[in-house]
């Protein structure tokens, strides 16, 4: 019997710290959304893989024998695997707290390249337009969309707002212990 939680929300509002401290606790299987949605490029985050692509590369990385853990969006394309899952979690963190914490990982990640290489400006740049819009705008990946999902699933669920990793993780870990116990 295969397992996931799906955990989402806008970038910068902590899906990744979360799923990688699920994964510092239990003996998961993490999957990045990104790593599925976007062609491994160099910058990254310059073209999308097709979509008739991404369900079937989704499908193989999930483990049959692990608790899965999926972050960040996939209900463009991934509605059916969502809809397997056994949790769902979404995170919503204001704004000015999304755009510092991109801006810190992106700094991160790539150095003065962030503002010297003209791709990567340009993918950062998107990415904070769409962070800053993702209140407000109607897209599939939007806090709309996010919670019209949420409000649907009928099974485990949490949404947390302007919670710290570490008060989140402790409000959900009876409960991850609880799925991994139902496939023993």
């Amino acid at each position: 019997m295969t397992q996931i939680i799906y955990i989402t929300g806008a970038s910068g509002s902590g899906t990744s710290t979360l799923g990688n401290a699920i994964k510092n606790c239990f003996d998961v299987n993490i999957i990045e959304s990104d790593d599925i949605t976007m062609l491994p490029t160099d910058p990254p985050f310059q073209f999308p893989r097709p979509i008739e692509e991404r369900l079937p590369l989704l499908r193989q990385k999930i483990h049959k024998d692990k608790l899965n853990v999926i972050v960040g969006s996939i209900n463009d394309w991934g509605n059916e695997v969502i809809d397997e899952a056994d949790m769902f979690i979404l995170l919503y963190t204001d704004f000015i707290v999304r755009e510092k914490r991109i801006r810190q990982r992106e700094t991160e990640r790539f150095g003065t390249r962030l503002v010297e290489d003209t791709i990567i400006s340009k993918n950062y740049q998107r990415l904070i337009d769409w962070t800053r819009n993702y209140d407000t705008f109607n897209d599939c990946r939007s806090l709309k969309h996010h919670k019209m999902l949420y409000d649907d699933f009928e099974k485990a669920k949490f949404f947390f707002e302007n919670q710290e990793i570490s008060d989140i993780l402790s409000l959900i870990k009876s409960e991850i212990k609880k799925l991994i116990k139902s496939k023993e």
